[in-house]
């Protein structure tokens, strides 16, 4: 994976597993996003209203408050953020339309399609 500039994107990980999220934060750095992290739905709630990331990556699985948690509060909080949901677990257009997600990349993926995939998400938002 060759590096690459995308200083001016906020990418926020949301994830319970640690392990997972270190090696998120080291991939989209690698591909030069900035990247800030969360350890469940309610914490990212928080991250997002003071950093203000370009696109959440967000997993549906997690203690505290779920993947579908975070996307009914952030909605009803009124900040925009493009969201792409990561899951082991099959995910409907529907779902994904009820949640106002942008994407979804089931787990595992390869993470050189993952950097392509913010940096549009984050360009269509920035439109």
């Amino acid at each position: 994976m060759e590096p690459r500039t995308h200083e001016d994107i906020l990418v926020l990980v949301v994830d319970n597993d640690p392990d997972f999220r270190d090696t998120l934060v080291s991939v989209l750095s690698d591909c030069g996003f900035r990247v800030a992290t969360a350890s469940n739905g309610l914490q990212a709630l928080h991250r997002v209203a003071t950093l203000h990331p370009s696109v959440v990556l967000l997993d549906m699985q997690m203690p505290v408050l779920n993947g579908v948690g975070f996307a009914q509060r952030l909605a009803e909080s009124g900040e925009k953020v493009g969201i792409i949901v990561m899951s082991g677990y099959p995910i409907s257009a529907a779902e994904l339309s009820e949640m106002g997600a942008l994407a979804y990349v089931p787990k595992p993926f390869d993470m050189d399609e993952l950097c392509e995939s913010i940096a549009k998400l984050a360009g269509a938002q920035a439109a």
